[in-house]
């Protein structure tokens, strides 16, 4: 007799350590955010587990399920947070993450790029640094190809 789902079954060790950590990703954030202290570093973590939750796109992504902001071309996590002196600031959560796997901070010219094309996703094997020119151009022709495709599909269906 077989199951009436074709997802394998887990077997108890399986299923504790899903259960135990649920985002094993997690596990690349070795490194303190460069411009907060180790305690406000900390508790950004404890933050963005939270508010993760697992994406059904069959990429792997982990999205944010909290605060976004919606810019042209997605729609970005953000986290609201203090620096040590006090003064509010506001970070996409896929850059902090990015920060969290480094430990570095971005010259001015480069940006942190999502590769699996999910603007909520800040699964960190997903985020790398990129020239913020080559980062645009792959945005546009992404945005190009899904409209391309959207304008294919409709002419198909009429």
């Amino acid at each position: 007799m077989t199951a009436p789902f074709d997802a394998p079954l887990m077997t108890a060790d399986e299923l504790a350590r899903e259960l135990a950590d649920p985002f094993p990703e997690f596990g690349l954030w070795t490194k303190k955010i460069p411009f907060l202290s180790p305690e406000r570093t900390a508790r950004i973590v404890e933050r963005l587990k939270r508010h993760a939750v697992r994406s059904t796109n069959g990429k792997g992504c982990i999205e944010w399920a909290a605060a976004r902001k919606a810019i042209e071309y997605g729609d970005y996590g953000k986290l609201n947070f203090r620096l040590s002196g006090g003064r509010h600031c506001q970070e996409y959560v896929h850059r902090l993450s990015w920060f969290l796997k480094t430990g570095k901070d971005l010259p001015d010219w480069m940006e942190v790029a999502h590769s699996c094309d999910n603007a909520p996703c800040f699964n960190p094997e997903h985020v790398e640094a990129q020239r913020r020119l080559a980062n645009r151009r792959k945005s546009a022709e992404n945005t190009n190809r899904k409209r391309r495709g959207c304008a294919a599909a409709s002419q198909a269906a009429a």
